[in-house]
């Protein structure tokens, strides 16, 4: 991790506080360059923002300024208001840290302070 660049190549691999970190996470197509983030074996793509913070490990994500968007359609998120898009450009809000996005629907796992928009395909339960 010397030269600041560093490639995650299976789901107990973890990459964190290397200054200016350029990570890639095995399925060779997501970058992370906020040099603070760990991550494990998810399809994710961080924001630009300068200041973006994102920790994903084993699914779970947290998102500290909300811009981050996942692109596998299948993450775990916790944490902040997050928003997530798939190819058909459905988009779900998710606020409880106990919620599933695949392909556009939402499935809230615990209803608490949970906000879904309504839309067809939502499922609360």
């Amino acid at each position: 991790m010397g030269d600041g660049s560093s490639t995650v190549g299976d789901e107990s691999s973890t990459v964190c506080d290397a200054t200016n970190q350029v990570s890639t996470v095995d399925d060779g197509k997501s970058t992370i360059t906020d040099g603070k983030s760990v991550m494990a074996g998810r399809t994710v793509q961080a924001s630009t923002a300068d200041d973006q913070k994102s920790t994903i490990a084993d699914g779970k994500s947290t998102v500290d300024d909300g811009k981050s968007t996942i692109t596998d359609g299948k993450s775990v998120m916790a944490g902040r208001t997050v928003q997530a898009s798939t190819a058909d450009d459905q988009k779900s809000t998710i606020a409880d840290g106990k919620s599933t996005v695949d392909d556009g629907k939402s499935t809230i796992v615990d209803e608490k302070n949970s906000t879904v928009p309504d839309q067809p395909g939502n499922t609360i339960s």
